[in-house]
């Protein structure tokens, strides 16, 4: 599980770029060393819902 803080951060990061919708897939491939811990889809969008 992330800490709110990631998930808030991917949430900022994915507006500022509009890839709001596929925010998951690009911290993924391109992110990382960022997000080193970076999950399921399924489960980034269930602790989203509640950040």
């Amino acid at each position: 599980m992330w800490s709110v803080a990631e998930i808030i951060t991917m949430e900022i990061e994915a507006e500022f770029m509009g890839k709001d919708h596929d925010i998951w897939r690009y911290n993924r491939n391109h992110r990382h060393g960022c997000f080193p811990h970076l999950g399921s889809r399924t489960n980034y969008a269930k602790q989203s819902i509640y950040s």
